[in-house]
């Protein structure tokens, strides 16, 4: 185990890295400190120099209290106390301590101390520099990636925090970077740590690793490194006592990965391994203190045989030669592989082809999607079948169509060119002009309809219309010219009336009103109105004016007297007033005279019967007879009879729970006899039948309209009452009440009639809100209003058209004309409705379509040849039954298999890469004829040679091209065709990287050189 030392209240470590060459992937390095294992002295001592780890001197007077340097100090100490799988045996141990009455915990590096938080600035406060001190600073000729070590902490203080600082520097002289004399130090420093606080963790060893920051550092020459600990993350943060450990301190150095491609043919021999297969393979190198991992991606090619059978128009030239007739050519190429590629051409060479042909059209002419409009002479140039141009004259004359328009206006319908036409609208004919082209005359059309109208009118004896006059009911019918030329057919629905004579009688009390006039004496008068028909209504009145009446009477009553629906009960002098026989009123006045009637009461026993006012009487009771009197009241008699019987007799009894007969209690219901001797001398067999009840309890639920009366006592309000009578079996009968008190209720009707409407058994005849009082389903009063609409008949007219037939009402008509219904109208009356009616017939027509794969036809789609159908709405609004008889053609598909060297060029587009391309033609049948190139590319030989090791990657390029060697000094890239595309010069670097920003899809080689002259031909793939 290699260790450290530490000055003072801080350690202070130096580095020299030992390297592993055996090892690959991450390296790890420890500190070099051989004497650390060896610690001279007692293990309470600090050596006086531990190898690369010496202490620095602290020899300021008064200052040995600190114990710096001596031999005495206790301020560092070897410790057997180890981290967990230690192979070690000690490790270091740092204490803090008081100096000046400041706790000295801060970083010591190169002699320079902090004491508390405040820069010592005092010699008394052992400030010392010590510059040009290499005990501290030692080589590092690597960057290594991070830090590793064990530490333990024992705080006496509780302190949270121990400190690791780390600097990587080019220069030894380096003082504390954290002191605030260290300024123009700072642009010597590579990286490091510049303070990496851990949590101490309650006396436990922890492994901390940390990685080294390079960022933000200007300087790039890794030469030496500092490494300084603290008990404490802040000066003057602890207390006296302060204890940490530290032991194995690494460096990490992570790995380089390189990789590169080759090709060869047959096998390939990297650093003495010899490869036959293609495949990726892996070696580790030790670059310095790091691994470079290399991994090769190898293609191993063979020597090939290839042909290409090639159709050339006139000559064809192959590998720089040329070739003007047909035949077998053979050529051997070097792969990209180094391999030999022996390619044989079967070539066709073919010749041109010329040819003409006339053609007249009218207006334009299309040939080969080109569209000519003038007369003349005009060539194209096609591929022939053979492959060559076939050049094509076209001798055309152009003529023109003719073009012609009028405008008619026609009643009903209009017939142009043996075609009827029935509604306006613009339509075209096509005629075939003198010229043999088309003669389009368009016709502006405006069909008018006649019109029919007809209009109902009341005359008063006679009635004149358009200067003839009519004196009799009836319709009548006159035909004028509409303003748009057509028939006017108007219908005169004519009511002749005649004048009205009407006489009433009235009478009248003292006077009479009519018609805003008042009379106040008896006779005839006439008045003249305009009648409903609106003829003149003269109306006689014959008039009665009656007087009012007075009357009186005298009448005695016996107790009570009721007249006119009133009762009274005392004498005295009443009065009511009537309507007489004349309509007048009837003052009745009545003297009235009231007197009291006598009663008595007679009380008798008799044994089986009893004659009373000769009346028999054989069961007991109370009986009543009524005497006249001499005052004119009847005198009231009561009989309270008793009837006793003399024979056997038997009555029965119920009671509750028990009954006592005779001195006798019986609490079971059964039959019981007794002989009695009555005080009327009858004897009396008894037989008593006797039923024995229960109690009975008893609910029940009622709902009332605002009060209700049980038991002589009213309730107002809703809830459970209790009460206890005497059931039907005598005995005690709880009753449960459960009321419901209900509110009265008031309701509205809206209603609306035709001339009356009857409700609750009367007829209303006018507009107007009526009140009527029921009673509701709670019990209550029901006060119902009636808001009533009184509504008129209606008359309505229809105009419609219909394919074929049209059904109204339930009933179907086929023939034009006018039809009448009556039906209700929405206001409840009678609505006459007139149907005008015109009937169309329906159109039928038929389309000739050709198309490729498929056709769309109403937004529906046919892909098979066939006659399909669809019914449409024609512009009479009849059924347009149209047939398409379609024509479905099929797309074409062709491939063409070639092999061309470094590049081929057809249909215009060159391509350099083998593959498969399809482009689409037009087929004679108007469908796409697609045709597939199964192209094959060769390339031009070009040596590669290994002058120097280069490793071009990645393999194919995309965005960037790296190339990675010795010294490389320029580069040039060339396509497969040996043309420079690009160069780069004075590179002087072991790499560099190239955009392909400007390259297309394709082969490249690259032409290396060195610093020495050495060249190197790599050849790359670039696929975007």
């Amino acid at each position: 185990m290699r260790k450290l030392t530490f000055l003072c209240a801080a350690v202070m470590i130096t580095a020299a890295l030992i390297f592993n060459s055996e090892k690959a992937f991450t390296q790890v390095y420890q500190l070099e400190n051989p004497g650390f294992e060896v610690w001279p002295g007692s293990a309470t001592s600090e050596p006086t120099s531990w190898n690369s780890f010496p202490s620095a001197s602290c020899e300021l007077t008064g200052l040995a209290a600190l114990g710096c340097g001596t031999a005495t100090s206790t301020r560092h100490q070897r410790s057997d106390d180890v981290r967990p799988g230690s192979t070690g045996q000690y490790s270091c141990k740092i204490y803090s301590t008081s100096a000046l009455g400041i706790v000295a915990n801060g970083a010591l590096t190169s002699g320079l101390m902090h004491l508390g938080s405040t820069t010592a600035t005092s010699t008394k406060n052992c400030n010392q520099t010590m510059t040009g001190d290499t005990l501290f600073n030692h080589r590092l000729n690597a960057k290594p990636d991070s830090i590793v070590f064990w530490a333990k902490a024992v705080n006496a203080s509780d302190a949270s925090q121990s400190c690791c600082h780390l600097y990587i520097h080019d220069n030894y002289d380096l003082k504390d970077p954290l002191a605030s004399n260290s300024s123009g130090y700072q642009s010597h420093i590579v990286g490091g740590v510049p303070s990496y606080n851990f949590t101490n963790n309650g006396s436990t060893w922890q492994r901390h690793s940390t990685p080294i920051i390079y960022d933000g550092y200007t300087c790039n020459d890794p030469q030496y490194v500092l490494i300084t600990f603290s008990t404490n993350a802040e000066p003057g943060g602890g207390s006296s006592g302060d204890a940490l450990f530290i032991d194995d301190i690494e460096f990490i150095y992570n790995p380089i990965h390189h990789e590169f491609s080759q090709s060869a043919c047959g096998s390939f021999t990297w650093d003495g391994t010899e490869y036959t297969a293609s495949g990726d393979y892996t070696k580790t190198y030790t670059v310095g203190p790091r691994d470079s991992i290399v991994t090769l991606h190898l293609t191993i090619g063979h020597p090939s045989n290839n042909e290409s059978t090639v159709n050339a128009c006139e000559s064809y030239t192959w590998n720089n030669q040329t070739y003007t007739t047909s035949g077998d050519y053979a050529s051997t190429f070097t792969s990209f592989c180094g391999c030999d590629s022996t390619v044989t051409l079967h070539l066709n060479i073919n010749h041109p082809v010329a040819n003409e042909f006339s053609a007249t059209a009218c207006g334009s002419y299309a040939w080969n999607e080109q569209s000519y409009n003038a007369s003349g002479d005009y060539t194209q140039t096609f591929t022939a079948a053979n492959g060559c141009d076939s050049v094509v004259t076209l001798h055309l004359t152009i003529n023109q169509p003719v073009n012609n328009e009028f405008s008619v206006a026609a009643c009903e319908s209009y017939t142009w060119n043996n075609q009827t036409y029935d509604a306006s609208g613009d339509y075209t004919q096509t005629f075939t002009a003198a010229n043999d082209c088309d003669s389009v005359v368009t016709l502006h059309l405006t069909i008018n309809q006649p019109v029919a109208h007809e209009f109902s009118a009341n005359g008063c004896e006679t009635y004149v219309w358009n200067n003839e006059t009519y004196n009799a009911s009836g319709d009548y019918t006159q035909t004028f010219t509409a303003a748009n030329g057509c028939d006017s057919v108007v219908t005169l629905h004519l009511t002749i009336n005649q004048p009205v004579a009407h006489e009433f009688s009235a009478n009248g009390c003292e006077t009479y009103t009519w018609n805003n006039e008042t009379y106040n004496a008896s006779g005839d008068y006439t008045q003249t109105f305009t009648a409903a028909n609106d003829c003149d209504s003269v109306v006689t009145l014959h008039l009665t004016i009656n007087q009012p009446v007075a009357y009186e009477f005298n009448d005695t009553e016996c107790g009570i007297y009721t007249w006119n629906n009133e009762t009274y009960t005392t004498s005295g002098d009443y009065t009511q007033t009537f309507t007489a026989a004349n309509g007048c009123d009837s003052v009745v006045t009545l003297h009235l005279t009231i007197t009291e009637a006598p009663t008595r009461d007679e009380y008798i026993t008799a044994c089986d019967s009893y004659t009373w006012y000769e009346q028999p009487y054989t069961e007991s009771g109370d009986f009543y007879h009524t005497v006249p009197m001499a005052e004119g009241c009847d005198s009231l008699i009561t009989l309270h009879l008793t009837i006793n019987q003399s024979a056997e007799q038997e009555f029965y009894a119920t009671a509750c729970e028990n009954y006592t007969w005779n001195n006798q209690i019986y609490s079971a219901s059964g039959d019981y006899t007794q002989n009695f001797n009555t005080a009327n001398s009858c004897d009396s067999i008894v037989t008593l039948h006797l039923t024995i009840n229960q109690a009975v309890s008893h609910e029940f639920s009622a709902s009332a309209c605002g009060s209700y009366t049980w038991n002589n006592e009213t309730y107002n309000e809703s809830g459970d009452y209790t009460i206890t009578l005497t059931a039907a079996n005598d005995c005690d009968s709880v009753v449960t009440l459960h009321l419901t008190i209900n509110e009265a209720v008031t309701n509205e009707i809206n209603a609306a009639a035709c001339g009356s409407y009857t409700w609750n058994n009367e007829t209303y005849n006018a507009s107007g809100d009526y009140t009527i009082t029921l009673t509701a389903a709670n019990g209550c009063d029901s006060v119902v209003t009636l808001h009533l609409t009184i509504n008129e008949a209606v008359t309505n007219e229809i105009n419609a058209a219909a394919c074929g037939s049209y059904t109204w009402n339930n009933e179907t008509y086929n023939v034009s004309g006018d039809y009448t219904i009556t039906l209700t109208a929405v206001n409840g009356c009678d609505s006459v409705v007139t149907l005008h009616l015109t009937i169309n017939e329906a159109v039928t027509n038929e389309i000739n379509a050709s198309a490729c794969g498929s056709y769309t036809w109403n937004n529906e789609t046919y892909n098979e040849s066939g006659d399909y159908t669809i019914t449409l709405t024609a512009a009479n609004g009849c059924d347009s039954v149209v047939t398409l008889h379609l024509t479905i053609n099929e797309a074409v598909t062709n491939e063409i298999t070639v092999e061309a060297q470094d590049s081929y060029t057809w249909n215009e587009e060159t391509y350099t890469i083998s593959g498969d391309y399809t482009q689409t033609f037009t087929a004679t049948n108007g469908c796409d004829s697609v045709v597939t190139l199964h192209l094959t590319i060769t390339t031009s030989g070009i040596d590669e040679n290994e002058m120097t090791e280069i490793n071009v990657y990645p393999v194919p390029a995309k965005d960037v091209i790296n190339i990675e060697g010795n010294s490389i000094e320029s580069i040039r890239i060339c396509d497969i065709l040996g043309k420079e595309i690009m160069s780069i010069d004075n590179i002087s670097s072991d790499y560099t990287s190239v955009s392909t920003d400007n390259m297309l899809s394709g082969h490249y080689i690259l032409i290396i050189r060195d610093a020495n002259g050495n060249v190197t031909n790599r050849r790359i793939s670039v696929m975007k």
